[in-house]
């Protein structure tokens, strides 16, 4: 189902996604606070899509304790890959699906990306929300807002492809990651900003305001995203983004 009460982005405070590969490591995030689960493969790219029995595993496994998202890959928008990973993703009980605007470059391009997308089916019991992932080193981050809210999103997401190039305020200048935030909020997308967060990030990208921010490769042990989720770094993550908003805790009890 997709929550209500605990949905992380109805909040005025910034939250914290945290990426996961298993249901082992979906648990470890669960009890050590994340408030968004975030099933992605880090080996198969920026937005590597996990298999989808994985993925409706950690939904049952999570029993709604926590929303959960899932990534759909690495494919072109529009592409006939990108479409049949989204249509078994919709099918898992996930809350959200999250789409890579990868291969975008202007308006035609993403209006017809976009409206290749399977409608909701009349299966389901619940509808996934739609994510839009936006790739801040493809030189896209600010022009895709409008439209995406024309076309039902919820929320948009500012990471990055690159994830050897450096983190996200590497990339992109606090200008942009501002205007960014405003911007969408102000067309009515929920927001979120990843792309190699560290812990220093944390300060001042939440001075922007982001509805979450998202994290894989500082809770892995030795900074590879690619390895196993650390409690020890999540709990840790989780600890300075509590302080970061003292008067608001995070949802511990989902």
């Amino acid at each position: 189902m997709v929550h209500s009460q605990t949905d992380p982005w109805i909040h005025h405070t910034t939250r914290l996604l945290a990426s996961v590969r298993s249901v082992d490591e979906a648990l470890i995030a669960l009890v050590s606070g994340a408030d968004i689960i975030d099933a992605k493969d880090p080996t198969l790219g920026a937005l590597g899509a996990l298999h989808t029995q994985e993925i409706s595993t950690i939904v049952t496994t999570i029993q709604g304790r926590c929303p959960i998202s899932a990534t759909t890959g690495d494919w072109t928008l529009g592409s006939p890959e990108l479409l049949n990973a989204y249509q078994a993703i919709q099918n898992t009980g996930v809350d959200y699906i999250k789409v890579g605007l990868f291969g975008v470059h202007d308006e035609a391009t993403l209006r017809h990306g976009l409206a290749q997308l399977p409608s909701p089916s009349q299966a389901l019991q619940h509808h996934p929300h739609r994510i839009a992932v936006i790739l801040a080193d493809q030189g896209i981050p600010l022009w895709p807002l409008r439209i995406l809210k024309e076309y039902g999103f919820m929320g948009v997401m500012l990471d990055t492809a690159n994830k050897q190039a450096g983190g996200l305020r590497a990339v992109v200048s606090p200008e942009t990651l501002c205007s960014f935030v405003t911007q969408a909020k102000e067309v009515g997308l929920m927001v979120g900003l990843a792309g190699s967060l560290r812990s220093e990030d944390i300060a001042p990208l939440s001075a922007l305001h982001p509805d979450y921010l998202g994290f894989r490769t500082a809770l892995c042990g030795a900074d590879d995203r690619t390895g196993t989720l650390d409690s020890n770094r999540m709990t840790e993550i989780r600890s300075i983004l509590n302080r970061t908003h003292p008067l608001s805790p995070h949802l511990s009890a989902h």
